[in-house]
């Protein structure tokens, strides 16, 4: 089944673990929403990158039908460590979040609400681009058609800059 999302605004949170340092393929995909066919008209796209190990999330914004030029977000993963990223959009802005810490703001990409997003992306990328698999663990991921304030992405970590549980040996 296909899912459509219909957007203007939009928060995508996820809570992961890098499993280790080696490349499943050139590049990690981690996570996103794009329309469809992949290089379609609008999307965002989440992947590990770094010189010799990749460690650090990067973003792709496709927005008014091509890919548009993003800030790196400066996520950094530690192995073995869950994390909890929050990446907000917005015409205006862009911000990410850290474990409920924002990490940095950038200007944001309009998308348009008529044209749905039809491809949710977790793990892995399209089809044809499965060597780009996240060599890590997803313990939550959650994709909202608004953009979460503050109060609400450090309410859904549990209130305070944690997961309601502790993730070790429990997810």
């Amino acid at each position: 089944n296909t899912v459509e999302l219909f957007v203007e605004d939009w928060t995508l949170e996820f809570l992961i673990r890098l499993n280790g340092e080696d490349m499943l393929g050139e590049e990690h995909q981690l996570a996103g929403f794009q329309t469809d066919p992949p290089e379609g008209q609008q999307g965002m796209r989440i992947w590990l990158e770094g010189d010799e190990v990749r460690d650090t999330l990067g973003l792709s914004i496709h927005s008014g039908g091509s890919k548009q030029a993003v800030e790196p977000i400066d996520v950094k993963l530690e192995v073995g460590v869950w994390t909890w990223v929050t990446i907000v959009g917005t015409s205006e802005s862009i911000m990410v979040y850290r474990d409920g810490a924002m990490l940095n703001e950038q200007l944001g990409f309009p998308f348009d609400p008529a044209v749905p997003l039809a491809t949710i992306i977790i793990g892995a990328n399209s089809y044809g681009e499965r060597a780009r698999t996240f060599n890590g663990s997803f313990a939550l991921v959650r994709v909202h058609d608004m953009a979460l304030s503050e109060a609400e992405v450090l309410g859904n970590m549990g209130g305070g800059g944690g997961a309601a549980v502790e993730p070790d040996s429990k997810l």
